[in-house]
């Protein structure tokens, strides 16, 4: 193996690998927010709709379970019909998973009441005490 300063070359290699990982992951995630800017800019509902699962699936994989509930919930609110689409019936499924784990989270901390206050197309707002 040859050493280039103290490390083999198998080891420089990985490190340069999960640099680039690293790197292609904050493009990918900078493209995801541009993508949420340029609907809200154009106004275009299904699109942002789009762009807000794909954020909050990313947030979700990173334990950003309430922000991610959030800023899905806000949007999925806006609709009035279509429910029956694949976008809406994949925004719901996700929004219900966030509700569940963060219904389990809040139960054990003891930080929330029992779902209350707004209702909005069965999605639960969660209020603090």
């Amino acid at each position: 193996m040859v050493s280039v300063i103290g490390a083999s070359v198998s080891t420089y290699a990985r490190v340069e690998t999960f640099i680039w990982i690293i790197f292609l992951h904050l493009v990918w995630l900078q493209w995801r927010r541009k993508a949420l800017t340029i609907a809200r800019r154009q106004d275009t509902r299904s699109l942002e709709l789009r762009a807000s699962m794909s954020l909050a699936r990313l947030w979700q994989s990173q334990d950003k379970k309430t922000e991610a509930y959030a800023l899905l919930s806000v949007i999925y609110g806006w609709f009035t019909e279509g429910f029956g689409t694949l976008d809406l019936i994949e925004a719901k499924a996700l929004l219900d998973g966030l509700a569940r784990t963060l219904g389990k989270l809040a139960g054990l901390l003891g930080i929330f009441h029992k779902p209350a206050g707004i209702h909005d197309r069965n999605c639960t707002i969660w209020m603090k005490d």
